[in-house]
């Protein structure tokens, strides 16, 4: 029920209120941020729910595991991204066969940042924590709405991208 209300509220609104959640007795609302990311000939939605990072400080116990096997901040509710115009959702990293020997065991992967050209996509996928498996980069080949074709690129080559 709680997914099909985000899914409303992302349509709906930028900073709506998405999910009402009761941690140590108090109630706090969830809200949707959206950033777009202009490719030329397309454009990279990204829609993050999340608590106030405030919360952040509360023991992680009292939490509820929004996104099982993320390591990250702990008030991430979720975070997805999108290729518009097609409407796309671009791949989680924990769907993509081609990568799977690269991710850590048991963790998952968040589209967090893009960068792009008119036919390169490359994702940053963060799973959190600070370490050698944290996070990895998968370049997309962007044509006619869709993105195909996943390979793992190095931190080098998304930075270049950015230029």
């Amino acid at each position: 029920m709680n997914y099909l209300l985000s899914i409303f509220l992302v349509a709906l609104s930028i900073n709506a209120v998405a999910v009402e959640v009761s941690i140590s007795g108090t109630k706090h609302n969830s809200s949707i941020t959206e950033t777009t990311v202009d490719c030329g000939s397309y454009k990279i939605k990204s829609v993050r729910d999340s608590l106030d990072k405030r919360l952040n400080r509360v023991s992680p116990t009292k939490f509820p595991d929004f996104i099982p096997g993320f390591m990250g901040s702990q008030t991430i509710v979720s975070m997805e991204a999108f290729v518009k115009p097609s409407g796309l959702q671009v791949p989680r990293a924990n769907d993509i066969k081609e990568i799977n020997g690269e991710l850590g065991e048991g963790r998952t992967y968040l589209p967090f940042s893009f960068t792009c050209s008119d036919d390169t996509l490359i994702v940053s996928y963060w799973s959190g924590g600070n370490c050698q498996k944290c996070s990895i980069y998968v370049a997309f080949t962007y044509r006619n709405g869709d993105i195909t074709n996943p390979k793992k690129v190095t931190y080098k080559e998304y930075e270049a991208l950015k230029k």
